[in-house]
């Protein structure tokens, strides 16, 4: 609820969130316009990086919210910026506009 809050007020609007890989899958499937996804690596007790694949497939940058460690997260992805659990929502605004930024350029 924080980091939807937190987001809220910097003007994003946002289209989760979802608590399965399914449920997001499906609002990939159906949104054209995604700018950023902050994916937590467990979700429901799947991980979740089928979703980051396709994000990525997207040109879609993303976030993981996670309180796993970087040894954890397969080498493929240990170049996503992790966002520690837990995290507060103005941390989690300023990680993504920090990488949005790099991700335009």
């Amino acid at each position: 609820m924080d980091l939807t809050e937190a987001f809220e007020r910097a003007g994003a609007r946002i289209i989760g969130p979802v608590s399965s890989i399914d449920g997001a899958m499906s609002l990939l499937q159906s949104e054209e316009e995604i700018h950023l996804g902050i994916v937590d690596l467990n979700l429901g007790g799947q991980l979740a990086y089928p979703l980051a694949e396709a994000l990525l497939r997207r040109g879609i940058p993303l976030l993981f919210s996670t309180g796993y460690d970087v040894e954890e997260i397969p080498s493929e992805f240990r170049d996503v910026i992790r966002l520690a659990k837990p995290a507060t929502g103005d941390e989690a605004v300023a990680r993504a506009e920090s990488l949005l930024m790099l991700w335009q350029n």
